[in-house]
C-alpha cells in the first residue's frame, strides 16, 4: 500500500510541475507580445514624430521662402518708386531750366515788312488787295539773318497773295487762314539759312481790298 501511495504522490507532483511549465509559456507569450506591441507602438510614434518635424520644417520654409519673396517684392516696388520719382525729378529740374532759360534769352522781337500791292485771282473783274503786316520772330538772334532773306519771303508771300481773290480775304476765318499760310511761306524761305523756322507768327497792320 505504501507503495502505491508513493507513486501517486510522485504522479501530483509531475502533474503540478506540468502545470507550472505551461503557465510560464503562457505568461512568457503574453510578455512577448506587449514587448512586441510596445515595440511597434514606439516605433509608430517615432516615425509620426519624424513626420510631424519634416512637415513642420517644411512648414517654415514656406514662409520663410515667402517672407523672402514679399521682402524682393517690396524692394522692387521701392525701386521702381525712387525710379519714378528721380525721373520726375528731373522732368521738373528740366521744365523749370527750360524755363529759366527763356525767361533770361532774348525777348521776342518783330520785323515789319513792306507794304504789298498785288493783283488778286479774281476772274470776274480786276481786283487789288493791300498788305501791310509784322512777322514775329523767335530772339532777336536771328533778326538780322531774317532781314537778309527778306527778298525771298516777299516773293513767297507775293505769290500766294497773287492766288487769293477778294472773297479770300473777306471773312475772318479767311484772314486767319492766309495769316498761317505767310507764315508757312516765310518759314519756307528761310530753310538753309541759320534763321530756319524762327517766324512765329504773322500780324496783319492792314488789309485793303479794291
Amino acid at each position: 500500500m505504501a507503495e502505491k501511495k508513493d507513486a501517486g504522490a510522485e504522479g501530483g507532483d509531475a502533474k503540478a510541475k506540468g502545470g507550472k511549465k505551461k503557465l510560464f509559456i503562457i505568461v512568457g507569450a503574453v510578455v512577448a507580445l506587449l514587448l512586441a506591441g510596445g515595440g511597434g507602438y514606439f516605433a509608430m510614434a517615432k516615425k509620426k514624430a519624424a513626420e510631424e518635424a519634416a512637415a513642420a520644417a517644411e512648414d517654415d520654409g514656406g514662409d520663410d521662402a515667402k517672407a523672402d519673396k514679399g521682402e524682393k517684392a517690396d524692394k522692387g516696388e521701392k525701386a521702381e518708386k525712387a525710379e519714378k520719382g528721380e525721373k520726375a525729378k528731373a522732368a521738373k529740374k528740366k521744365k523749370k531750366a527750360k524755363g529759366d532759360k527763356k525767361k533770361e534769352g532774348d525777348k521776342p522781337v518783330f520785323v515789319e515788312a513792306e507794304p504789298f500791292t498785288v493783283n488778286l485771282a479774281d476772274a470776274d473783274q480786276q481786283r487789288m488787295a493791300q498788305l501791310k503786316l509784322t512777322l514775329s520772330l523767335e530772339d532777336e538772334k536771328v533778326s538780322e539773318d531774317v532781314k537778309t532773306m527778306m527778298p525771298l519771303i516777299r516773293n513767297n508771300i507775293l505769290l500766294l497773295l497773287s492766288s487769293k481773290t477778294a472773297s479770300d480775304l473777306s471773312s475772318r476765318e479767311g484772314k486767319e487762314k492766309l495769316a498761317g499760310e505767310i507764315l508757312e511761306a516765310s518759314n519756307k524761305a528761310l530753310d538753309d539759312s541759320a534763321a530756319a523756322d524762327s517766324v512765329k507768327g504773322v500780324l496783319f497792320q492792314q488789309i485793303i481790298v479794291q
